[in-house]
């Protein structure tokens, strides 16, 4: 999926997605839950820390 497919199942803007991925912008609570229902996963599973 790209950011702007994601953006857009999400109602949010590609350029916050990719701040949100370049961790330059935190989401809000709302943007959070609609992301995480856009991937089909728990909101906290997008707060986890990366094993990178």
């Amino acid at each position: 999926m790209t950011q702007q497919e994601l953006a857009e199942l999400a109602e949010s803007r590609r350029a916050l997605i990719s701040d949100i991925e370049r961790g330059e912008a935190n989401p809000t609570f709302d943007s959070l839950v609609r992301i995480a229902i856009t991937l089909g996963v728990e909101p906290a599973d997008l707060l986890k820390g990366s094993d990178r």
